[in-house]
């Protein structure tokens, strides 16, 4: 960007595109910068909520992001004045999901080119390309590296879905912290992900923590155990992939509790929006933020118990889960 990044935004931005996961990400990393920095951010949707929004964001101290999901309301001649007054203190960012449309191509001509971030799916043919791109730039952001013919593979055999990928690189990136394997991702590590997710299934148990289940719970914890190599401990890869969700949990507890709607939810979360309705947000409401803070507390101390050597940091995390979901369901 022509400034500073999202933390320094232009008066008027453009993020559209048929690419959800892209698209979404790109908003999500949008928002999240500017509210890093103080910034208040409002979602609209008409023309009577952006007047509202422009004239209550005139009232406060603190500058405002404005996203606005339905381009039909702005005028091209709004966007323009905004784009001359190059006053940033109402930053607005239009969304479109999918083309614009040529009814509203001049409210997309009003942004500057600069300011307007398009992503688009490939062609079918081009579709594979893509992801591989996609999944090598995906290991860089996770601070993991993957060599391209190995990218291809899992491309191969996962498709061109970048939600998915993105998923999968995750998976793997966590199984290397727990092992403490570098940052290297070989052929070997996507395969032990893929094996230890049917076999040892650690999802069962972020699903158990999830649903507060101590029984369910106990029962998959059985599962990894028996079905890991027993050459290693689990402890580690369970408290990633359980502190990785609940991370997402607190987020969307946090933001339900300061009363962001679904939608502007699942885009600071950055999942699908579906996902974070049916999945994400049940379990956020039912946990809470302050018994959420207390997982990611106990978490922390058992990984750092796993990782100096402590004696019996399975039983520490059986413990420390076990005492989270107790205190999630205590009377408050």
């Amino acid at each position: 960007m022509a400034r500073k990044g999202w933390e320094d935004p232009p008066p008027v931005a453009l993020i559209s595109g048929t690419e959800d996961f892209l698209r979404r990400r790109a908003l999500a990393k949008a928002v999240r910068a500017s509210a890093q920095t103080g910034r208040r951010v409002e979602w609209v949707t008409t023309k009577e909520e952006v007047e509202d929004a422009l004239t209550s964001g005139m009232l406060y101290t603190e500058p405002l992001m404005l996203v606005v999901g339905d381009l039909t309301a702005v005028t091209p001649e709004e966007v323009t004045a905004r784009v001359v007054a190059k006053s940033n203190t109402i930053a607005m960012v239009l969304v479109h999901e999918g083309d614009v449309p040529a009814k509203l191509a001049p409210v997309m001509e009003a942004v500057p080119k600069t300011f307007r971030f398009t992503y688009t799916k490939p062609p079918p043919y081009k579709a594979t390309e893509q992801a591989i791109e996609f999944v090598v730039q995906e290991a860089e952001r996770l601070g993991k590296k993957i060599p391209e013919p190995l990218a291809k593979s899992l491309v191969d055999r996962m498709g061109a879905d970048l939600g998915l990928l993105s998923y999968e690189m995750l998976k793997v990136s966590l199984l290397l912290d727990a092992r403490s394997k570098g940052t290297e991702i070989k052929g070997e590590d996507i395969a032990a992900t893929m094996v230890l997710t049917q076999d040892a299934d650690i999802g069962v148990v972020v699903d158990a923590v999830g649903a507060r289940s101590v029984k369910g719970l106990l029962k998959a914890l059985d599962r990894v155990k028996s079905n890991w190599p027993q050459s290693e401990d689990p402890t580690l890869a369970v408290v990633a992939w359980v502190g990785n969700r609940a991370t997402t949990w607190l987020h969307a507890a946090t933001l339900d509790a300061q009363g962001s709607d679904e939608r502007e939810g699942a885009n600071r979360v950055e999942v699908n929006p579906y996902v974070y309705t049916r999945f994400v947000l049940p379990v956020a409401r039912q946990w809470k933020v302050p018994p959420l803070v207390g997982l990611l507390q106990r978490l922390a101390v058992v990984e750092r118990a796993a990782k100096t050597d402590r004696v019996s940091p399975w039983t520490m995390l059986e413990c420390a889960l076990i005492a989270s979901i107790r205190s999630a369901d205590a009377p408050r």
